[in-house]
């Protein structure tokens, strides 16, 4: 059996949660909500999806797992682990968009 890189195994377990909230898949124009958005690795990036986190919190909300995901992704960032932030950013930024329901 081989060894799947952690980087590998987030990014297969973030798309498949965001395929089960329906948000993958829209095409520009495909009639979804959202239009589709061209994003690069970049600490511009970084900063930008953890003020997405940031803004989709609810007010006085409860600390989660998508906190320690996005202090996590925030570090990474700082660190020069782009790629690494940026999945953890995503990842909190699914579970704060589509809580699980109690």
């Amino acid at each position: 059996m081989t060894r799947v890189p952690l980087a590998l195994a987030m990014l297969a377990a973030t798309l498949a949660f965001a395929a089960a909230a329906g948000s993958v898949g829209r095409a520009a124009g495909g009639g979804g909500a959202d239009p589709l958005a061209v994003t690069s690795d970049t600490t511009h990036y970084c900063h930008s999806l953890a003020a997405k986190v940031v803004a989709a919190r609810p007010p006085g909300g409860a600390t989660t797992a998508a906190d320690a995901l996005a202090a996590a992704g925030r570090r990474l960032c700082r660190q020069g682990d782009v790629l690494g932030g940026i999945l953890r950013l995503r990842h909190a930024l699914l579970l704060e968009l589509h809580p699980a329901d109690p």
